[in-house]
C-alpha cells in the first residue's frame, strides 16, 4: 500500500469538487476549486491510498496564520488516520511558511471532524453563532500552534 499526498492539481479538482458535494450541505463549485489554483495563498492537499481518491485539505496563508478551509475524506476511509495525516500536512505547511498559528472552523454538530481536530491538539477557543447556512448552524472555532523550527509541538 502506497499514501501519496501531493498538491491539488487541474486534474485532481474534479476529484476535490466531487468530494466536496458529498460531504458539505453547501459545496463549493469546481470553479472554485481551479480559481484557487492562481492563488498564491492557497494551497490545496489531495490524499490516495495507492491509486485510490481519499481525501483533500485545503487552507489559505493569511500572514501570521494558516486558516484551514476545507477538510474532506472519502466516507469509506473515515477513521483510518487519512485525516489525521492530511493536518499534519497542513502543520507542515504553516511552518514552512513561518506561520505560527493555524486556525479553522466547524459546524457544532460535526463530532467526527472535532474529535479529529482535538486528538491533533487543536483547542476550542470561540463559536460564532449562526456562521453556517443550509441548515443555520454555529461554528465552533479551533486552533492550535506551530512551533516555527519545524516541529509539531
Amino acid at each position: 500500500m502506497t499514501i501519496s499526498i501531493n498538491e491539488m492539481t487541474g486534474d485532481t479538482a474534479r476529484l476535490v469538487a466531487g468530494l466536496e458535494a458529498k460531504c458539505f450541505s453547501d459545496p463549493w463549485p469546481y470553479e472554485s476549486f481551479i480559481n484557487t489554483l492562481a492563488n498564491e495563498h492557497a494551497q490545496y492537499y489531495t490524499i490516495h491510498r495507492d491509486y485510490a481518491f481519499v481525501g483533500y485539505i485545503g487552507m489559505y496563508n493569511l500572514i501570521d496564520e494558516v486558516s484551514i478551509i476545507n477538510v474532506a475524506i472519502e466516507p469509506a476511509y473515515r477513521g483510518t488516520g487519512y485525516g489525521r495525516m492530511l493536518m499534519e500536512r497542513a502543520e507542515d505547511f504553516a511552518k514552512n511558511h513561518g506561520c505560527p498559528m493555524i486556525t479553522l472552523e466547524v459546524r457544532e454538530s460535526n463530532t467526527p471532524a472535532r474529535r479529529l481536530y482535538e486528538v491533533c491538539g487543536y483547542q476550542a477557543y470561540a463559536v460564532q453563532k449562526n456562521y453556517y447556512t443550509n441548515p443555520k448552524e454555529d461554528a465552533v472555532l479551533y486552533r492550535k500552534a506551530v512551533n516555527r523550527l519545524g516541529m509539531r509541538n
